[in-house]
């Protein structure tokens, strides 16, 4: 009883301490889970107070990356961002439309889709014939000045496909739902160019601004120049100091200014590339695999090699790449091609059989829509010497008329393909459902060439887990020894393998490591995770393996004062560079100043050609002071020397000239707004005003 009751007693300490271990464990799972206990964990990002939810955006994100042959070859990250920043402008957008009143009518909608898509858009002209290939689509250019009217038929074909004798099937109701996400887009579209109209006459010209362009405009000058290159000379002659380093950030501090937090990372990227053991087992194996085939029939002898990639095509001579052009042109049936060697693979020809074929065909095929009876009184009606039109009808449609075929590339069932090569000069029935309906064909002409039909075998050459583990382990041995981002950066180009520690500033929207979408590291998206979410200053990664690349990153500097310091490699490297071209534009203003009196004496001196150009007219020229002094030098006097951007100059106006015609104000405006940047990029000046916040990172 006294044991009972000292637990009795001790009750509420046991749920207190149940308690807080249950906290701590549901606490722990949101944070490893990218929940918070004051926010909603599936927001991606929020506008103003919008949410833009986590399933939402993965929807949006694979409708872009399935649907776009080019977003599947970029690195994931990127294509997420893209969605978002997209989603994240659709919001802000929406806001402005709202307050403005902008909207689209159902009448301007119907407008862009039928008849301003078709002659505008040659994707959606491509993608909207492919479909009515593909679902066999009742559908036809009636009058070739007239798409929109294809573009209806279309549309009524798909939205009420009951009305052609046709069930909305799977693909039609793919289809539809195409057309609704094309709709939105376009709606979409018209609201900004509503928009962009709007705001483009928010901002014009002054009076003074308009005299200004006029004058720049109407007047143009034939310039002659000599120009040092601050890079003609040695740096190592003009030795910068740290108070002239000081001196430059302090006048162009506000080119450095951020907007959030900026981490400066280095990184190692090791690609995972084949030793040259691997590439001698490759050849090792081909040249075994040639003797085997050599020594047998078919491809047999290939197939038992898991490793090997094996395959068999029907082509013709020009739809051949050079190597095994050549080798066919001269070869027997049977014959085996030596092994070609290439820089990621190794390859070998066996040619199996060549022959005269029928390999492409014009045929018209049309769709009946009824039972076996009616089918066989229209396969009648056409055999008879009946025209198209004469028994076309709401139930008998062409499908195509003299469409070429060509069937070693279109890939038609075999049953179908046969058919129409075997078939004589009168209509027959291609394909049929007895009681709903048929595809009646008619071959119109044949054509024939010699068909070649080839083995391709292959072995790629990867590399080994050897390698692989060879390549990891000396990495793994380098960053042990060099644990701080000081050393990882300081050792690597000292280190056996010659490592590169690679360099850049990121912050928390960057979706891969590198310095933009061309020079970043594939796939390495959780890295910059790991950078902001869980590194410390000055420390270092584990490796990141694919099957491409080892990449290991370390945490060089943290950035959140407002501005990227002076200190920052990128910075300094400015700075310094304008402080020495100062020097170097001192040095060069006192050796050239008065020594000479026209352009030929200036030219003599710098021992650099004269050089032509013309200047104004609206036309933009590499020297904005030659550009700013020009208008208003005297014709044939020599002026310089000038500090420019890229070096020092001296120059001659040569002659002045006016437009032959007078600028309108049309021209005035066109070159004025693109003084604007603000012109091109709507978002960005609107987010300026917003509550924008972006939690991708917490999804990577």
């Amino acid at each position: 009883m006294a044991t009972l009751e000292k637990i009795r007693s001790r009750s509420v300490l046991l749920l207190v301490v149940i308690g807080v271990a249950l906290l701590a464990f549901i606490i722990g799972d949101f944070l490893n889970s990218s929940y918070t206990l004051f926010g909603s964990g599936t927001t991606v990002a929020k506008v103003d107070g919008t949410k833009i939810e986590y399933p939402e955006y993965q929807q949006r994100y694979s409708m872009m990356s399935e649907g776009n042959p080019q977003a599947s070859q970029m690195d994931p990250a990127f294509v997420q961002n893209q969605v978002l920043e997209q989603m994240i402008g659709e919001v802000l957008m929406n806001e402005e439309y709202e307050a403005l009143g902008i909207y689209v009518s159902d009448k301007e909608l119907s407008d862009y889709m039928f008849k301003q898509m078709i002659r505008m858009d040659r994707n959606f002209a491509q993608t909207l014939y492919s479909m009515i290939q593909q679902l066999q689509a009742p559908v036809e250019l009636k009058d070739p000045s007239k798409p929109e009217q294809m573009v209806q038929d279309f549309y009524s074909f798909i939205f009420n496909p009951g009305k052609f004798g046709r069930q909305a099937d799977e693909s039609i109701m793919q289809v539809r739902n195409w057309w609704l996400q094309l709709e939105q887009q376009a709606e979409e579209t018209v609201k900004q160019v509503k928009f962009q109209r709007l705001f483009g006459g928010l901002i014009v010209a002054n009076d003074l601004d308009k005299a200004a362009i006029k004058e720049d405009l109407s007047h143009s000058y034939d310039v002659q120049y000599v120009s040092v290159p601050y890079s003609s000379l040695n740096d190592s002659d003009y030795k910068v100091s740290e108070s002239d380093i000081q001196a430059v950030y302090a006048t162009e501090k506000e080119r450095f200014a951020i907007d959030k937090e900026m981490r400066r990372v280095h990184y190692i990227a090791v690609p995972i590339a084949p030793s040259a053991k691997d590439i001698a087992a490759a050849d090792t194996l081909m040249a075994k695999v040639e003797r085997e085939l050599a020594a047998s029939e078919g491809v047999a002898a290939a197939n038992k090699y898991s490793e090997l990639s094996v395959s068999q095509k029907k082509e013709r001579l020009a739809e051949m790449d050079a190597e095994k052009k050549g080798f066919v042109e001269s070869a027997q049936a049977g014959a085996v091609s030596h092994v070609f060697s290439r820089p990621v693979n190794r390859t070998l020809y066996r040619l199996l059989s060549s022959a005269s074929e029928v390999d492409s065909v014009n045929i018209t095929t049309l769709q009946v829509v009824g039972g076996k009876a009616f089918q066989d009184k229209t396969l009648a009606a056409l055999n008879s010497g009946k025209a198209l039109n004469e028994v076309t009808s709401d139930s008998v449609v062409v499908m195509a008329e003299n469409q070429s075929i060509d069937l070693l590339k279109e890939q038609l069932p075999m049953d179908v393909q046969q058919k129409i090569v075997n078939a004589g000069v009168d209509y027959f029935v291609l394909q049929s459902v007895p009681e709903q309906g048929a595809v009646l064909c008619k071959v119109n002409s044949k054509k024939s060439n010699t068909v070649y039909t080839t083995a391709t075998v292959s072995y790629a050459i990867n590399a080994s887990r050897e390698t692989r583990d060879s390549l990891t382990n000396a990495l793994q041995a380098y960053i042990n020894k060099n644990n701080t981002a000081k050393a990882f950066v300081e050792n690597a180009v000292a280190s056996e393998q010659h490592y590169t520690a690679q360099s850049a500033t990121i912050n928390d929207e960057t979706p891969a490591l590198g310095s933009n979408i061309y020079t970043s590291v594939k796939g390495t998206s959780r890295l910059v995770q790991w950078l902001f979410k869980d590194a410390s200053e000055g420390q270092v990664s584990q490796i990141q393996k694919d099957q491409d690349q080892l990449v290991v990153v370390a945490l060089s500097a943290i950035y959140d004062g407002g501005y990227l310091p002076v200190t920052d490699p990128d910075v300094k490297r400015y700075c310094e560079n304008k402080a020495r071209d100062n020097k170097k534009a001192e040095a060069l203003i006192k050796q050239y100043k008065g020594k000479a009196t026209d352009i030929n004496g200036y030219a003599t001196l710098m021992k650099r050609p004269a050089q032509s150009l013309r200047v104004g007219g609206g036309m933009p020229t590499v020297e904005p002071a030659l550009y700013a002094q020009a208008p208003y030098a005297q014709v044939g006097k020599a002026y310089g020397p000038v500090k420019g951007a890229n070096g020092v100059f001296v120059y001659t106006v040569t002659k002045a000239e006016k437009a032959a015609s007078e600028i309108g104000d049309a021209q005035v405006a066109m070159s004025f707004q693109r003084q604007f940047p603000m012109f091109q990029n709507f978002i960005e000046i609107i987010k300026e005003n917003k509550k924008v916040e972006n939690n991708l990172i917490n999804f990577r």
